[in-house]
């Protein structure tokens, strides 16, 4: 797992390093545009209703975003500044366009937290009977002796670390993804769990 934190970590850091800004904005865009087709109208005007509600109050009315932009002197400050008069307004210019795309990741992963939250009533009923129906073949294989493969076991362990951390990637990642591939997600936890469960190793 740690691993995986760290890729996403790499991948946060180029994110906010190398992307344009407008980048990010054409598929925040694109991805709304995938909802309204899969998901009909009235859901992803929920969606966006919802994301901008939840941006605005949590970093917008707090003063967050306006707040980020102070870093940035403006030309007084910066003639009046021994050490940063010299820096050239390329600089500025940059550092303007990083902390841009960083609110526009901000913005883009709770559009998608929100998209998963809209996900979940219809995962529930596949993973819930998932994890009991593994649970139920452990009881059985246990009385009658059946094979609880430990390579299967720890297999299905690394893969259910590598699901978890899907969430994480698909919530920051720059490019559009369509709404479905939560569904598969949940598919994919759920057999492997499925899978994890019913191989849990027998205790002496």
């Amino acid at each position: 797992m740690l691993f995986w934190l760290i890729a996403w970590l790499i991948q946060i850091i180029l994110i906010g390093s190398f992307l344009p800004s407008n980048f990010l904005q054409e598929q925040i865009i694109s991805e709304r545009e995938m909802t309204k087709n899969w998901m009909g109208i009235p859901t992803m005007d929920q969606l966006v209703t919802l994301s901008d509600a939840s941006f605005n109050s949590k970093f917008v009315d707090t003063g967050a975003v306006k707040g980020s932009y102070k870093i940035i002197p403006n030309y007084e400050e910066r003639m009046n500044s021994t050490g940063i008069s010299d820096m050239g307004d390329g600089l500025w210019s940059y550092v303007g366009s990083r902390i841009e795309v960083f609110w526009l990741t901000i913005y883009q992963a709770v559009q998608r937290w929100n998209t998963l939250l809209m996900w979940l009533p219809y995962l529930l009923p596949i993973m819930i009977p998932a994890v009991v129906h593994g649970l139920c073949v452990r009881e059985i294989k246990k009385v009658s002796y059946g094979y609880a493969s430990p390579v299967v076991y720890h297999s299905a362990g690394h893969a259910l670390a590598f699901i978890l951390a899907l969430p994480l990637f698909y919530i920051t990642s720059p490019i559009n993804i369509h709404p479905s591939a939560i569904f598969i997600w949940g598919v994919m936890f759920s057999l492997v769990v499925l899978t994890l469960t019913s191989n849990i190793q027998k205790q002496i």
